[in-house]
């Protein structure tokens, strides 16, 4: 008998475009939440500071779940 098994190898350059962006999120997130309410009280739009820094939160939770998730 033969096995009819199909391999699709990993390839680097979408793995380093995924995790460039990934990475640029966590960043953007980890900004959000260390940002002084203060500060976000100036911004124009979106100047609530528990919004700013859940947004913030979510935003590193999700990209980290999602890279760990894209890892496997």
């Amino acid at each position: 008998m033969t096995s009819d098994s199909l391999v699709i190898n990993a390839s680097r350059t979408k793995t380093g475009g995924l995790i460039l962006p990934g990475m640029i999120f966590v960043a953007l997130g980890v900004w959000l939440t260390t940002l002084d309410p203060a500060e976000i009280e100036l911004l124009r739009r979106y100047n609530n500071p528990a919004f700013a820094h859940g947004l913030g939160y979510a935003t590193v939770a999700f990209f980290i779940a999602s890279s760990i998730c894209g890892y496997y």
